[in-house]
């Protein structure tokens, strides 16, 4: 299992929605995200221990932390995103 750090990014707008991008894994593969804030915590109710775990192929697949997939109180506050994956790849990250 690896996990990713991604770079900077800021939560734009209206945006409401992470989006993992044509995901493809292996039978047993998967994905977690955690949102961390400028300085590279998480941030409560986004951490990797509450994601919802992401398995199989899937395109434009909605990230959800325990249920929850609304990540409109992040707007305009710069994130850091965190990866976790396991035998598998993404091809893309959105929030919308």
């Amino acid at each position: 299992m690896g996990s990713r750090g991604l770079r900077r990014c800021a939560a734009y707008g209206q945006e409401r929605r992470c989006r993992a991008w044509n995901h493809p894994a292996e039978v047993a593969g998967t994905a977690s995200v955690e949102i961390r804030d400028e300085a590279g915590k998480p941030v409560p109710g986004f951490a990797l221990a509450e994601c919802d775990a992401i398995g199989g192929n899937c395109v434009a697949k909605v990230v959800t932390w325990r249920g929850r997939s609304d990540v409109s109180a992040l707007a305009g506050k710069v994130v850091r995103l965190h990866l976790r994956m396991r035998a598998t790849k993404l091809f893309g990250f959105q929030f919308r």
